[in-house]
């Protein structure tokens, strides 16, 4: 473990990001990698989370690009702590940022590491099942319209105010899941377009 390679003094050599460790901080990550699910992307982002590391480490021990993408989105999540009182369209936007494939990492090393407010993490993961957050859209491309039906709507030629307008159709499904036909959010167009026409 990680314990074992810093009493054999290999740490630095191998994960030069977590030889920078204090004595306390490397018993904690020592202590949430055990507790974390034995997946590989898992253990490796739980491994490098106190770091400052972004998932440079993987790339130099050689893992797959994928497996290097994976940790460092997970990384890229450090910060992200959603309330699980937060209403249901904040909740689905912080679960379409986390993505439905790393949903289940991500809360596994966020808990791990929260040790006695595990249960912060807990009352996330009953929310989402509540709200069904995983199987609702999550991206644009999940919508029951694309580019093509809201130019046709809104009578304009491809643009980038297309994807804006998708971003803003998804995140009023976000907050009204029964939106996401293409009546409704045909319907729902309009108003969309002209809360962006007065926006900034």
């Amino acid at each position: 473990g990680v314990q074992a390679l810093a009493r054999t003094a290999l740490l630095p050599d191998v994960l030069p990001p977590v030889a920078r460790l204090s004595a306390e901080a490397l018993t904690r990550t020592a202590e949430a990698v055990g507790a974390v699910p034995a997946a590989l992307v898992c253990r490796l982002a739980a491994l490098l989370w106190l770091t400052d590391d972004d998932g440079q480490a993987c790339e130099a021990l050689r893992f797959s690009k994928a497996t290097s993408r994976a940790v460092q989105h997970l990384l890229a999540l450090r910060a992200l702590q959603p309330d699980p009182d937060a209403p249901a369209a904040a909740i689905r936007a912080a679960v379409a940022r986390v993505g439905r494939q790393a949903w289940p990492d991500y809360l596994a090393i966020q808990r791990a590491w929260a040790g006695a407010g595990a249960a912060r993490w807990d009352a996330l993961a009953a929310r989402v099942a509540g709200l069904d957050a995983l199987s609702g859209p999550l991206t644009v491309k999940e919508l029951a319209i694309d580019g093509r039906a809201v130019a046709q709507v809104l009578q304009i030629r491809p643009s980038r105010r297309i994807g804006r307008l998708l971003q803003a159709l998804l995140e009023a499904v976000w907050a009204e899941p029964s939106l996401n036909t293409p009546d409704a959010l045909r319907a729902r167009l309009p108003d969309v377009d002209a809360a962006l026409e007065d926006g900034p």
